[in-house]
Parts: structure tokens; sequence; C-alpha cells
């Protein structure tokens, strides 16, 4: 089959959002079907989509990207004479690729609102995928109309959590009948045998592993709370892992606050596993999510996690059996959760190992394989 998949991610090179759909993109070239990419246009093209064009020779469309001017000047002329209809550079790709069915991938939700508008004019089955979404982003009703249509014109609409499809409902006052709960996660941390870190020094370790985006990720959040002084005269060290828009914000928030020592800023590690190692619980003060890849993976490892209730988190964490939940994404409400978290720290060994157990059987070991069947499935039956 022939399946166009398209990213409309574009603040980013990389982030956990293009997990999903790039492995997937990778099982089904290996079975011999045909695939396609748009993604917007860098300078350097991420490495698992590199790899993709390396591994498979995929063409990658390059979103973003204009004509050169000569180009430009030449359709203008034609159009203006009325031998070309004016279409973008998106709609030609996908007029081109013509596929059996077009998948779009986006990072916040209602992103692809274009891409399902350009698939209905065009008449390409498509489907959605849509990761992360927030409490603020509530469409006005001309567009949640036009929204609740395109949706509804999908052959399906794949969500990340229940959370997010229940938010999602919400927000355009409506069921989407044709809408689906995927899993999200890379399956190279399935077998992980990840040992609980060997600190001699007394010190507690916490990670909280994302994006530095506050808006999304709420790591002032987490500076709030530690700057108060019973977290001041406390054994533990917070370490940011993670590049971002805010990072330069973050650190100003940090030495403001006196937390020098308490907080340490790690950049991007590639080795999820090492974090791991050197960390006993992974802390989430998110704002807005899908289900966040950082989480799963630190189930995975065997690590507990404190965590907001927003999205999906509380889909798989158990408050004070696998983590702890902070009821909204606030300081209060995280430092509950965080000094109840605290006063457990003898039993995180045992809470991550129940994690560890637990998640496995919440999610599929494969997320790619079973995405990747479902869009063949959809495919066949449109063609």
């Amino acid at each position: 089959m022939k399946i166009a998949f398209v990213s409309t991610m574009t603040a980013d090179p990389w982030g956990g959002s293009e997990v999903l759909w790039s492995e997937t993109c990778r099982r089904l070239a290996s079975q011999g079907h045909k695939a396609t990419i748009a993604y917007w246009h860098w300078p350097t093209l991420p490495a698992p989509i590199q790899a993709l064009v390396d591994d498979f020779k995929i063409d990658v469309f390059p979103l973003g990207r204009r004509y050169p001017l000569a180009r430009r000047i030449g359709r203008r002329v034609l159009q203006e004479v009325g031998l070309v209809r004016p279409v973008s550079r998106a709609q030609e790709w996908l007029r081109q690729v013509n596929p059996d069915l077009l998948c779009v991938s986006n990072g916040v939700a209602f992103e692809e609102a274009p891409w399902m508008e350009m698939a209905v004019a065009e008449r390409v089955p498509f489907v959605t995928i849509t990761q992360a979404n927030a409490e603020v982003v509530w469409p006005p009703d001309q567009r949640a109309a036009r929204l609740i249509a395109l949706f509804s014109a999908a052959r399906k609409c794949f969500f990340v959590s229940h959370g997010n499809l229940d938010l999602a409902q919400r927000q355009l006052g409506a069921q989407l009948g044709n809408a689906e709960v995927v899993s999200n996660h890379s399956g190279a941390l399935w077998s992980a045998d990840t040992p609980w870190p060997n600190c001699q020094d007394g010190i507690w370790r916490l990670a909280c592993v994302g994006r530095l985006y506050p808006p999304a990720k709420g790591q002032d959040l987490l500076i709030d709370v530690l700057r108060q002084p019973q977290w001041r005269a406390r054994p533990l060290l917070l370490s940011l892992y993670g590049a971002g828009p805010q990072e330069q914000c973050l650190r100003r928030l940090v030495q403001a606050s006196g937390l020098e020592q308490q907080i340490q800023f790690c950049g991007h590690v590639s080795d999820v596993a090492q974090i791991w190692r050197d960390n006993h619980a992974l802390i989430l003060p998110s704002r807005a999510e899908g289900l966040p890849l950082a989480l799963v993976e630190a189930l995975l490892c065997g690590r507990p996690a404190i965590v907001t209730d927003v999205a999906g988190n509380a889909e798989v964490v158990e408050h004070g059996v696998t983590g702890f939940i902070a009821e909204a994404p606030a300081v209060r409400p995280l430092a509950r959760a965080m000094e109840e978290a605290w006063n457990a720290r003898d039993w995180w060994r045992e809470m991550g190992q129940l994690a560890s157990a637990t998640i496995r059987k919440q999610i599929p070991e494969d997320p790619a394989a079973v995405l990747g069947e479902k869009l063949v499935k959809l495919a066949m039956q449109a063609a």
C-alpha cells in the first residue's frame, strides 16, 4: 500500500510526538509498503528521519521550504493567465503522491486541520494522530464545527491517551465516534534491566525529563516548590534533562531562588537507561501532555513517578502504589504530592518494581507494529 506520513511539528526538529509515526513508517517500509514523508524543512534532518531515507530510500517532502524565485515567478504568471490553479506546494505533493492513506501526526491538538481539509478536497483517505492537548486550547464555535466535520471525515482519529481524547471531545462539544486510543512509545526499553542507583552520599535524586518549556512541562512549578524552606534542608537533587526555548529563563529562576546546589541542568541525554541508573524517581509537573514517553520509559525502567493529573498520566500511575499524582498542575497540589512521595521514599524501589511490572500489562511491547497493522487495514479498505 502507499501510505504517506505528515508531521505538523515545527517547534523543534524532533520530539516525543515523532516516535510513533516514524517507527510505524519504518515498520511498514520494512514490510514492502510504499511510504513517503512530509516533514518540516530543517537545515539537517533529525537522525531517525535520515535513517529512514538511508535505509529505505524514503522520499521526504520539506514542508515550509519555498520554491526558487524563478519558479515562483513562473507559477504566478501561469496562475494570472488561468493556465494553473493556485495550489500550495503541500497540495501539489499530496496530488503527486496520491496515497492510499494519509496519516497526519500532530504534536498539539487541532494542528492537523489544514491537512484534513486538503485530504477532503483531494478525496484522499486519512487518519490523524493527536499527541498533546491542553485545557486552554478551546476552538471558537465556528472552527469547532469545522473540526467536528473534518474529524468525522477521517477513517480513524487516534489519540495517545483516553485523557486527551476526553478533553478533545469536551473542547469540541461532540463525541468522535471514529476515535481510538493507541500507545506511543519506543519498544527499545521493553527488556530494560536498570539497576537501582548505587548512591553512597545519602542524596535522593529526582529526574525531570522533557523539553525545557514551562507552558507545557511546568518546570517553574518545581522550582517554586523546591524554594520552600523544608525542601532546601532535605538531601535531594533535581536533575533537569532536555533542552528547549526557555532554558535560560529556567536557569535564571534557579539562580534567583538560590537553588543552584539543589537543581542541575543535564541537557539532552540520548541514553535513557543511563538517566535511570542515576536517578531514583521521575517527576513531571506538566501542564499539558499526551502520554509522556518519559513517563512510560521511567516506569519500564522500574522507577516510580510523581506526575500531575493531566492527559494520560493517571492512566498508568496509581497514586501511592506506583507513584504519586498531583491533583492539578499548580504549586500547592504539586507540593502535597511531593511531600507524600518524600515521606514514602524508603518504598520507592519497591514501588518502581511494581510500576515496571504493571506498565507492561497496560501497553503493547511494539506500538509501531500495532499501529502499522491498523493503517494497512484502513488503506486496504479505502483502496
